[in-house]
């Protein structure tokens, strides 16, 4: 199944080609646009963006920033998981996600399964070696692995686990209608660790799938410091998909959960 990330911007970039064959169809004959669309995921001021009017500006006969205002103003959202696309910049073309991709998200950590068959875990050592990203020719202390805080990654992770064990389950009937900034944020952490965890075939996939699941734990410990974990009654079904990431993640990578 596509991950969610993935599929933002397949929405993006196919609502972009749609509209600009409208423009086209209304001034010219050709059909297709001028070039591809690209959508590109994160950024400062947007969810996801395209520099498509940039490209097709000459092509279209509009200037940039007006080509990407007229693009956003014919764009029909109902039905994607975008709540907004808006102009930006020179002629950049801004989306802003909807609760229906945050939910979809939830959903997805929910009913992922990406755990292998099993297998001998990693040894504790290793585990770490992997978390660092660190070459088998640099050794790793012994006493690393003895480490309670934060120097040591395993410990990082499994006591974030740990944290998320203690949560009563959550009611996967009932859905969140609203996300705040901190609870939205959390959420696209757990969609890139979800992206990340579904390129792990190939060994030189496992570094960044490891790096994921160090940046879901992070951001969940910003989460508990701006909300406090224990508070969040209403979202425990954020932080169960939260954890269910977690468990897969380590499961696919070999890593203990102890």
């Amino acid at each position: 199944m596509p991950d969610p990330i993935t599929e933002a911007l397949t929405q993006a970039e196919a609502l972009t080609a749609a509209v600009s064959r409208a423009v086209l169809s209304s001034g010219a004959s050709a059909k297709e646009p001028p070039v591809p669309p690209k959508a590109v995921w994160g950024g400062a001021f947007a969810d996801c963006s395209t520099a498509y009017p940039l490209a097709a500006a000459k092509a279209l006969g509009r200037p940039p920033r007006e080509l990407a205002a007229l693009l956003a103003a014919q764009m029909t959202l109902e039905g994607t998981c975008f709540a907004s696309a808006e102009a930006a910049g020179p002629g950049f073309l801004n989306f802003f996600l909807s609760p229906l991709w945050y939910e979809t998200v939830l959903e997805a950590a929910e009913t992922m399964d990406l755990r292998r068959s099993p297998t001998a875990p990693l040894p504790d050592q290793e585990a770490i070696r992997l978390l660092l990203n660190t070459k088998t020719t640099v050794p790793i202390a012994p006493e690393l692995s003895l480490r309670r805080d934060r120097g040591n990654p395993l410990y990082r992770l499994r006591y974030a686990l740990q944290r998320l064990n203690r949560l009563p389950e959550a009611s996967y009937g009932v859905k969140d209608i609203s996300f705040s900034p901190a609870e939205q944020s959390l959420v696209k952490v757990t969609a890139a660790c979800l992206s990340a965890l579904q390129c792990t075939e190939a060994e030189a996939d496992r570094p960044a799938a490891a790096r994921s699941l160090l940046s879901l734990t992070d951001a969940l410990h910003s989460y508990h410091n701006t909300c406090r974990l224990a508070d969040t009654a209403p979202r425990f079904r954020l932080l169960n998909a939260t954890r269910k990431t977690l468990e897969n993640g380590m499961g696919v990578l070999g890593i203990a959960v102890k």
